[in-house]
């Protein structure tokens, strides 16, 4: 290896893979546990930097909060005038969180895309009325659809 010319990239290390609740982290935990990947991975980017090699970690998508919520949408969500909330991953369960509380959902069907963000839903204090598999927008249209008619039953 000539570390002047080595990359090591690392994608999406904090999402859906290693950490506990991620949508296909059930699937590899045994396997990452049995070779001790993350110990492993912390070694090689360490090693690697030392080296001289490039070590770059890929975020693909990151939710980024608002300094505040907009007032009418605020408003909208205490008069119960939001009809659902949908959340696609945990960050986005937490960046509502701190943006504008708990109790802002309390009067809206709320749908959640994935495990991941049901159960960061859940440790919320939430109870969502839809949870779906993580399979993409058209999930979550029809997700959207239950939560509605469950919420409102």
């Amino acid at each position: 290896m000539k570390p002047e010319t080595t990359a090591i990239v690392l994608i999406e290390y904090q999402n859906d893979f290693p950490t506990l609740g991620g949508v296909f982290h059930d699937g590899v935990k045994d396997v990452m546990q049995s070779n001790n990947m993350l110990a492993n991975t912390v070694e090689v980017a360490t090693k690697g930097r030392a080296a001289g090699a490039t070590v770059e970690e890929l975020i693909l998508y990151k939710t980024i909060v608002p300094g505040r919520a907009e007032p009418r949408a605020l408003r909208a969500l205490q008069d119960g005038l939001v009809d659902a909330i949908t959340f696609a991953s945990g960050s986005a369960v937490r960046g509502f969180l701190q943006l504008v509380g708990a109790r802002s959902a309390e009067r809206s069907a709320i749908a959640c895309l994935g495990p991941t963000a049901a159960g960061a839903a859940m440790a919320a204090g939430f109870v969502p009325d839809w949870r779906g598999e993580g399979e993409g927008l058209t999930e979550l249209c029809d997700g959207v659809s239950l939560a509605l008619r469950r919420h409102n039953d």
